[in-house]
């Protein structure tokens, strides 16, 4: 909640997006994010559950190594002539 509210500090204008299935918070919406709701209205569902998932048996994650670099591998292999024609 701390970092919330200094983060709230630093900026002017704050929008929070909330999805309610009473029309009347569409009148409390900033008219700027208006246009963005309507063109991506399919985006959010009206039947969600109540509350998040339950935790899963296994949390996957990776591990990094201190100072360890990053494996920045093509993901496929192209000749060069295929890479120039793409």
């Amino acid at each position: 909640m701390k970092e919330v509210k200094g983060a709230l500090k630093e900026v002017s204008i704050v929008y929070i997006l909330l999805n309610k299935t009473s029309v009347n918070i569409v009148s409390s919406i900033p008219h700027q994010v208006q246009p963005l709701l309507e063109e991506f209205n399919n985006v959010f569902t009206s039947d969600l559950p109540p509350s998040l998932p339950s935790m899963r048996d296994t949390q996957h994650q990776i591990d990094l190594m201190p100072s360890a670099s990053l494996p920045n591998l093509a993901h496929c292999q192209m000749s060069p002539i295929e890479h120039e024609e793409l």
